[in-house]
């Protein structure tokens, strides 16, 4: 048995300059069933496998178009928004510095301290 499935999903896009396409989108499947009664039961390689013998041999193909309309708009983001994102990555990477500065000062404090206590200077 033989099954293919296909559905539809209309779409727009909608430009910055004000160009409008329609379009459609689809996603395909295709499932193929044996429905031979031999073929049951475990194979050489000690994989069990059953197949259903209920339903009809052919090829069934089924169609689903969807009642809705995905649009996808074109935007411009203002540059106070970049600006907004560039002082937060940048900030990121400070915090990030600092704590593995922290993290090796620490460290190396612990290695280089006596077995007395003290800190050695070098």
């Amino acid at each position: 048995m033989y099954q293919y499935f296909l559905k539809v999903v209309s779409t727009q896009f909608r430009m910055l300059e004000g160009k409008t396409i329609n379009t459609h989108q689809y996603s395909s499947t295709q499932f193929e069933r044996d429905l031979t009664k031999f073929n049951e039961g475990e194979n050489k390689q000690g994989i069990f496998t059953q197949h259903g013998v209920a339903g009809s041999p052919g090829a069934y193909f089924n169609f689903e178009i969807s009642p809705i309309l995905v649009v996808h708009s074109e935007t411009r983001q203002s540059f106070a928004h970049f600006l907004t994102s560039t002082c937060a990555i940048v900030g990121g990477v400070l915090t990030v510095a600092a704590l593995l500065d922290g993290i090796l000062f620490a460290t190396g404090r612990k290695l280089r301290k006596g077995s007395d206590g003290n800190v050695k200077l070098m």
